[in-house]
């Protein structure tokens, strides 16, 4: 009889562990993503573009090369405000500023203009879409 009770209970716990420890892995981070597609004037993609992604507080930067289809991916970012700077051989150099609030997915599409390099094309004003198509949950910003 205590053979019996001792298992129950040893069950019963390792049952409240699993669920609490399940619990705390599953609440995320407040980390954001910032994702886009480098495209041509006439919407073509553009592989091997270089992008750098700078965080406008602290001025630390990360580079990379879009893929094959022209996406890029930049994770792990603390909220804040971004800008992202396209460069690729034939086309003038594009900027947009982004901000990432929270653990948000943020797209930031490029469409360049043919020109050299030494040209820069600023992108701003341009609202992110009210339908969220990268991430399907729905999220806010709570501010005190």
């Amino acid at each position: 009889m205590r053979i019996a009770r001792t298992i129950i209970m040893s069950l019963l716990v390792s049952g409240c562990l699993f669920c609490f420890t399940s619990t705390g892995y599953s609440q995320g981070t407040n980390l954001g993503v910032i994702r886009g597609t480098v495209t041509d004037p006439n919407g073509a993609r553009i592989p091997n573009a270089t992008v750098q992604v700078t965080d406008l507080e602290t001025g630390i930067s990360r580079d990379l090369t879009t893929d094959s289809d022209g996406n890029y991916e930049v994770a792990a970012l603390k909220p804040g405000n971004y800008r992202v700077n396209v460069t690729a051989a034939g086309f003038k150099t594009t900027v947009k500023e982004v901000v990432v609030q929270g653990s948000d997915i943020v797209r930031a599409d490029v469409r360049t203009e043919v020109g050299v390099a030494t040209e820069t094309v600023v992108v701003s004003g341009e609202d992110a879409g009210l339908i969220e198509r990268d991430q399907p949950v729905i999220g806010g910003t709570i501010t005190n």
